[in-house]
């Protein structure tokens, strides 16, 4: 996912401000551990924050008829859940590039659009496609502060992503690996509200290791 922009991002980010971030700071931790992980079957649709819904799933224990107490998730809950499900958009990329959703990813010309769709028309004209079963994005969120219209998020992504030039067979065994490195990165991202979505709109690197995971998975 990220093997087509990190460069990209690490040579912006003596260009790019760190803006002030406004809001509470939240700490998300270990529960918003996130596994981009697209199995036999390709990628995943559902990708929502830990930290809105916890569920107790077979328990034997007796039903409530009261009445649970309405939560409503603040703008933190909502920054982060838009934030993964950015990422899982701008992953189903890596695999299906001609049906790449940019508009679901990033502030249209952004940093992160323009990278983007830079990096889909590259894997279009290479036949590049990431295969599923070959690798996969690990995302923690480790921080989250925001208000109604901006969001900063601090994430930490193991990348394991195998990108295989896939040329023009269909047949698997045809397909020759472009691209397996490993590698870690602890970001701070900046996020735009647009129509009830938290769009990203850059990404400025705070720690990376090559062929580790710094991230501790």
């Amino acid at each position: 996912m990220f093997k087509g922009w990190r460069l990209h991002l690490y040579a912006a980010r003596s260009l790019m401000s760190v803006v002030a971030a406004a809001g509470l700071l939240v700490s998300c931790g270990d529960d918003n551990r996130r596994a981009l992980d697209f199995g036999s079957t390709g990628p995943s649709t559902s990708l929502v924050a830990t930290s809105l819904v916890a569920t107790s799933l077979g328990s034997t224990s007796p039903v409530s008829t009261d009445a649970a107490p309405v939560t409503v998730p603040t703008a933190q809950d909502l920054a982060g859940a838009g934030f993964l499900a950015a990422l899982g958009v701008r992953e189903r990329c890596d695999y299906d590039p001609a049906g790449c959703d940019f508009g679901a990813i990033a502030v249209p010309d952004s940093e992160m659009d323009r990278t983007t769709r830079a990096t889909v028309k590259m894997h279009l004209e290479g036949n590049l496609r990431a295969v599923p079963g070959n690798g996969g994005v690990l995302v923690r969120v480790e921080s989250v502060s925001a208000n109604a219209e901006v969001a900063f998020v601090v994430s930490c992504i193991y990348d394991t992503e195998v990108v295989f030039d896939v040329g023009r067979s269909p047949k698997a065994f045809d397909d020759i690996v472009f691209n397996d490195f490993k590698q870690s990165d602890r970001t701070r991202w900046e996020l735009r509200s647009d129509h009830g979505r938290w769009l990203i709109v850059q990404g400025i690197s705070i720690e990376s290791l090559n062929g580790g995971d710094l991230c501790q998975f």
